[in-house]
């Protein structure tokens, strides 16, 4: 799961836009709560997640390891943080992007 960033214009973005900002940044979290808690939220009280798919080889657990190409730190409570390590995100196929409205 990646959180979703508002563009410019305070509204959430297109799945093209949401994926390659999630490219960017290169970080991915294995729980949705936790991404909704990183995104932005519009005036109408709406957010978005975007559901990807990620290539990963050798695992950095809380530091590093030679060859690695991810980076993994423990949020706590279940939750983990992927960092890709390769610039580009060529490692992220995004797949879904979810816009919810809150009550």
């Amino acid at each position: 799961w990646a959180p979703v960033q508002l563009n410019a214009n305070g509204e959430l973005p297109s799945i093209r836009e949401a994926a390659e900002r999630t490219r960017q940044t290169c970080t991915l979290l294995t729980n949705a709560r936790e991404a909704l808690d990183q995104s932005g939220q519009t005036a109408q009280k709406e957010q978005g997640l975007l559901l990807c798919r990620a290539v990963c080889g050798e695992l950095a657990m809380e530091g590093s390891a030679t060859g690695a190409d991810s980076k993994v730190t423990d949020l706590g409570d279940g939750k983990w943080c992927f960092e890709l390590m390769h610039p580009g995100g060529y490692q992220v196929y995004p797949e879904i992007l979810a816009c919810l409205r809150l009550p």
